[in-house]
């Protein structure tokens, strides 16, 4: 189990074959910045667990969050997020 710092607004699981289960979620504040965390499961317990290097501020509330369809594993991966306008985040880590 999981318990996000803030109310939890989007997600989005990567579909990704070569990684792990990897879980994008996205707050609900009513301040500016809103937060994008990657959440993990890490198997050698069991748990789910979020990595400070793969969360970010985003400027508004994340309305939709997305990681690219790459069954295929061809393609960097790429998180898609929409608010004030579309943005797309690479995430340079991978989610192990």
């Amino acid at each position: 189990m999981y318990k996000a710092l803030w109310h939890v607004y989007t997600m989005n699981l990567s579909v990704h074959r070569d990684k792990k289960y990897c879980l994008a979620i996205t707050s609900l504040l009513k301040q500016f910045p809103n937060q994008v965390e990657i959440v993990q499961l890490d198997n050698s317990n069991g748990k789910i667990r979020s990595d400070p290097n793969l969360s970010f501020e985003h400027p508004y509330l994340p309305t939709k969050t997305i990681f690219i369809a790459d069954k295929k594993c061809t393609k960097p991966d790429l998180l898609i997020t929409s608010s004030d306008f579309l943005r797309v985040w690479r995430i340079f880590d991978d989610c192990v």
